[in-house]
Formats: C-alpha cells, structure tokens, sequence
C-alpha cells in the first residue's frame, strides 16, 4: 500500500472527477462494476460513500473519514492459467 491518506472530501474529489472522466455516472458504474444506484447514491451524497465505492476507485478504507491509495489487481489475461 502506497501514498498519502485522503480525507472524505478528498475523496469525494476523486469520485467526481472519475463520473466526469467516465462520461458520466452509468458509464463509471459499468467501468467498475459498481452498482448504479450504489454509485449515484455516493455522488449524491445521500449515503456517504460506504466501502464499496472507495475499493472500486482504488482506495482503502482506513477509517470513516480516511482513505489510502492500493495497488490495482493486474487483471488476467487469456495467457494467465
């Protein structure tokens, strides 16, 4: 695990920027696999970001309010066994 803790608000930043990269919320849902309604619900702030959100982006959550930045699973390929 690697670089700095973000805060929830930091946080909140990243998931923004990913919605507004990804085209929107439904195309970052399907980018991450995420639930859409889990996902708006998050962007909306209706229900915080929980811990499925943050995992999605690539953060871990170390408290309520803080997140650290994890090394990506490499995905698998066909020539993996």
């Amino acid at each position: 695990m690697s670089g700095p803790m973000l805060t929830a608000t930091e946080m909140y930043t990243v998931l923004n920027t990913r919605v507004r990269e990804a085209g929107g919320v439904q195309k970052l849902a399907t980018r991450t696999g995420l639930n859409m309604h889990t996902l708006a619900n998050a962007v909306n702030g209706h229900k915080g970001l929980g811990k499925s959100v943050p995992l999605a982006l690539g953060f871990r959550p170390v408290t309520v309010t803080m997140y650290q930045p994890i090394d990506p699973v490499p995905a698998r390929t066909d020539e993996q066994p």
